[in-house]
């Protein structure tokens, strides 16, 4: 569960999907004997639900097998906000962010799908034809190694947002943090200014 003002809450799944695929790593979070366990990892999400693997040593490679309930939490772009930004003087300063949970229910994926799942993963951040990857594909080495993973799917049964981008201010003061931080020298401000500009 996350503390979520209803001012910063985001349902809509398109808004969700598109800030995902430009954020395509999180943390997995499952529960083993009452406590914790997390994974930093990259992921896609697609159509049947967010794919991606872990190392067969992994803890969360048993909670995969058992079709375990998990959360995947994606942290986007952040920034410090200066009280010295805004028209009104009582204000104090704060931190802008977005993010997204994605809860569900975690499956193993096996054999050729499994294959299919790295190939598009791997292809969505690198050119899967040109060396090493042409003509690896089919190689039983290669797979032999890549044994050492166990990809999985997380079947989305809840998908939330929580974009605190300044929308409990004014008008005036909204448009003059946007302002700074579109003007900033960080990717991260930036990255918050043209959240900011699409609300």
């Amino acid at each position: 569960m996350i503390y979520l003002p209803k001012h910063f809450e985001v349902t809509d799944e398109a808004k969700l999907r598109e800030f995902v695929s430009n954020n395509p790593f999180g943390t997995l979070v499952t529960f083993r004997d009452g406590r914790p366990e997390f994974s930093r990892l990259p992921f896609q999400w697609e159509e049947t639900g967010v794919v991606g693997h872990v190392a067969a040593s992994n803890p969360h490679s048993q909670a995969i097998r058992d079709g375990a309930d998990a959360t995947i939490l994606v942290d986007g772009p952040h920034c410090y906000v200066s009280s010295r930004w805004y028209s009104t003087p009582t204000a104090i300063p704060t931190w802008n962010y977005a993010s997204v949970l994605l809860e569900g229910q975690l499956e193993v994926i096996e054999g050729g799908e499994a294959v299919d799942a790295l190939k598009r993963l791997v292809g969505a951040f690198d050119d899967t034809n040109l060396e090493p990857f042409a003509g690896v594909w089919d190689d039983p080495a290669f797979w032999s190694r890549a044994s050492a993973i166990v990809a999985f799917r997380l079947r989305v049964k809840s998908a939330t947002g929580k974009f605190k981008l300044s929308q409990n201010k004014s008008a005036e003061d909204r448009a003059a943090v946007c302002g700074v931080l579109s003007a900033s020298d960080r990717p991260d401000d930036r990255a918050v200014a043209a959240l900011m500009q699409q609300l």
